[in-house]
């Protein structure tokens, strides 16, 4: 099945999900709502807006994201949090619409992270996605081995950012380092490095030949094609192509609300955003194998 393993959920206050008010005024969020001519707490019609993209585009299924809060080292709630989407949210939603499958968000300094990673994996999560350098998230803490032994032990992938990191902001940018996912990869999960540590719209890869380096070492490594539809993000997906092993490793999303924008004309233009993303990828020579990966390495068993 053709799969999306990468697409944002939003909601309102009574989602529970929350938005800062500095988030609200940041220009890249004014964009994409704009863009999808949608507001950031329209979570109804957004979700069937969301859906109705996928039933008419190649799509079959797509990973809908939540985004948990940022927690402190003694497992407190950061109260500058800019962005929180509950589990609950994301899982019901789900349950709702045979199309999304839940991508939930669990920080690992919760006091309760173990638990609900148990509870998420009962009602049908199908990854964990972390944002480290704007959660606050070290991948290397060896605080987390216990963490990741739960998500090996569950078969849960770990969907996490690499790269820089604009939409939210970086607590600590180093965080996105892909080199800070051995720990995670030596317990043996299979990490999905997102982006595959490409940043800003294909403008700068150096955190891409982090990636490539890994690559051949960790089996369990993978890359997602994220936002890289976007901006100069095509040189690398062509890149990627080129290196045999990478194109083994690549599973396909596309980042949406992010727009799959290759010329001015995809700005205004008011086509199927999913589709216009699998057209571009298509062109550039992105293959089926990449987009029928990523459900692959989400079904559990």
């Amino acid at each position: 099945m053709k799969t999306d393993i990468h697409i944002h959920l939003v909601g309102g206050p009574e989602d529970g999900c929350y938005v800062s008010p500095q988030m609200l005024r940041r220009p890249w969020l004014k964009l994409v709502s704009f863009w999808s001519g949608l507001g950031v707490r329209h979570g109804g019609e957004y979700v069937s807006r969301l859906v109705n993209y996928i039933r008419e585009s190649p799509i079959d299924v797509a990973v809908v994201l939540a985004c948990d809060a940022i927690y402190d080292e003694r497992g407190d709630i950061d109260s500058k949090t800019p962005l929180y989407v509950p589990n609950d949210y994301v899982l019901r939603v789900c349950h709702q619409h045979e199309e999304l499958l839940p991508g939930v968000s669990i920080h690992p300094n919760r006091k309760d992270a173990m638990p609900e990673i148990d509870r998420c994996v009962e009602a049908g999560a199908v990854l964990v996605k972390w944002i480290p350098n704007a959660q606050g998230i070290d991948p290397a803490d060896q605080r987390y081995r216990a963490y990741y032994r739960r998500l090996r032990g569950h078969g849960l992938p770990l969907l996490s950012h690499a790269g820089s990191e604009f939409t939210l902001p970086a607590r600590i940018p180093t965080l996105g380092d892909p080199a800070r996912l051995r720990l995670a990869l030596e317990e043996g999960v299979t990490v999905i490095a997102a982006h595959c540590g490409v940043s800003y719209g294909g403008l700068s890869n150096r955190h891409l030949k982090t990636w490539l380096r890994l690559i051949p070492e960790y089996p369990n490594l993978y890359g997602d094609l994220a936002a890289l539809s976007f901006g100069l993000g095509g040189r690398q997906i062509k890149r990627l192509l080129k290196s045999g092993l990478a194109e083994t490793r690549l599973v396909n999303g596309s980042d949406f609300p992010v727009p799959p924008v290759r010329a001015i004309t995809d700005l205004i233009r008011h086509s199927n955003p999913l589709t216009r993303d699998h057209e571009i990828k298509k062109k550039l020579g992105v293959p089926d194998s990449v987009f029928c990966r990523g459900y692959r390495l989400v079904r559990r068993h």
